[in-house]
């Protein structure tokens, strides 16, 4: 009776497994900084860490349109470069339909949002601090 119990306790942990790797999509903006070895292994050893990057993509920033002169005391988003690890010049125009945040260069303090310049548009990008960021997906992981 005990392996008959242990037998479907396994078969039950691996059917979860299973059916969570089948619906976790990758998005194709993490190939940007990691490669194809390395989602795999997430996929099948880490898929927790692999959903945090992908919500981590699209829920790390909000675009914020203030008054221009308040601007003006915050340091202009610049470009990254995540092969060559290297910071490249002012982002004058950003795709807010389409932000990769691995191509921004920016400061993420722990405890303190950090504000930046997109160019002289008179928008903003704000990246949330860590530990909001950790508040946010404990949110969206007990919405779920």
């Amino acid at each position: 009776m005990k392996i008959v119990i242990l037998f479907l306790a396994i078969s039950t942990v691996f059917a979860t497994h299973s059916m969570s790797q089948q619906t976790l999509n990758v998005d194709s903006r993490l190939s940007v900084v990691y490669n194809q070895d390395y989602i795999n292994n997430l996929i099948q050893n880490n898929p927790q860490e692999l959903e945090y990057l992908n919500w981590y993509l699209d829920n790390s920033y909000a675009i914020i349109y203030p008054d221009y002169e308040k601007l003006q005391g915050n340091a202009y988003l610049k470009s990254f470069n995540p092969i060559t690890k290297t910071e490249g010049d002012i982002i004058t125009n950003l795709d807010y339909n389409n932000i990769n945040v691995f191509y921004l260069s920016f400061v993420r303090p722990y405890d303190k949002d950090a504000i930046y310049r997109i160019g002289d548009t008179g928008d903003a990008i704000v990246f949330f601090s860590s530990k909001k960021l950790a508040k946010l997906f404990n949110q969206y992981q007990k919405s779920k």
